[in-house]
């Protein structure tokens, strides 16, 4: 019985990423010249949460390092910079966070656009 309940659990942590699915607008200080939009994305297939973040025009993937509950941290590569995207869902359908940068934070927050 009590191999179930860890079952359940397991099953649960897996898909936690799930209700995240979805196109997000950002918004943080001139987020209004670039209009960066994240895209969720949840593979039920092997477990694993992918991201990819626009910003005009231009597409760059995230890759999930860690998640806990409703938060989940998502690491950018631009050229040899490693990037720290760090989200927490307060709503299912918005987010507040910040991008570590090797210069300081950027303080930011996303509302739902659309998605499964």
């Amino acid at each position: 019985m009590d191999n179930g309940n860890n079952e359940v659990a397991a099953k649960g942590n897996k898909e936690s990423f799930a209700f995240a699915e979805g196109v997000y607008a950002l918004r943080f200080p001139l987020s209004f010249v670039m209009k960066p939009k994240l895209n969720l994305v949840y593979n039920k297939g092997n477990s694993k949460a992918k991201g990819e973040i626009s910003i005009f025009g231009q597409k760059k993937k995230l890759k999930l390092v860690e998640h806990h509950d409703n938060q989940f941290v998502f690491v950018l590569q631009i050229d040899s910079i490693m990037i720290d995207l760090v989200i927490r869902f307060y709503k299912k359908d918005a987010f507040e966070g910040f991008v570590d940068t090797p210069i300081g934070h950027i303080f930011l927050s996303g509302r739902y656009l659309n998605g499964r």
